[in-house]
């Protein structure tokens, strides 16, 4: 649980980490993303340090993995990112019980073979096609 909540942190870091100035080159960004430095209060700009710092003690790997992870996230759409960001939101205001279940059930479904992945995937989507009267209760 813990590992996947430091993914879900070092994502969202990366996130705010973006409006950080980059490269020195970047002059117009650099100016727009030094406004936006300015404008954070004290705890917005110690929690992105926070975050970098436990971000370059990280394995090279884990840091190839959210940096991939993140290019992923801002190559979508803007729709899916706020999807994305709602759900995570929602993720934290559930008990600690819940998201548990959660983590479990997700580290479940990385570890089943694909063809199982796609046989779940087919008995949901005709479930779905069903009238809610004739679908199964989970």
């Amino acid at each position: 649980m813990k590992k996947f909540s430091l993914i879900i942190i070092y994502i969202i870091g990366f996130f705010f980490l973006s409006i950080l100035p980059l490269q020195a080159e970047q002059s117009d960004n650099y100016q727009e993303n030094l406004k936006k430095w300015q404008q954070m209060t004290p705890e917005e700009r110690e929690k992105i340090k926070e975050r970098f710092h436990e971000w370059k003690k990280l394995p090279d790997n884990e840091k190839a993995a959210l940096s991939k992870n993140y290019q992923r996230y801002k190559a979508l759409p803007p729709e899916d990112r706020e999807k994305i960001k709602n759900r995570y939101t929602k993720f934290k205001q559930l008990p600690p019980e819940e998201k548990q279940k959660i983590i479990k059930n997700y580290k479940r479904w990385k570890s089943l073979p694909p063809q199982k992945k796609q046989e779940i995937r087919e008995q949901y989507r005709q479930q779905r096609q069903m009238p809610p009267r004739h679908r199964q209760k989970r």
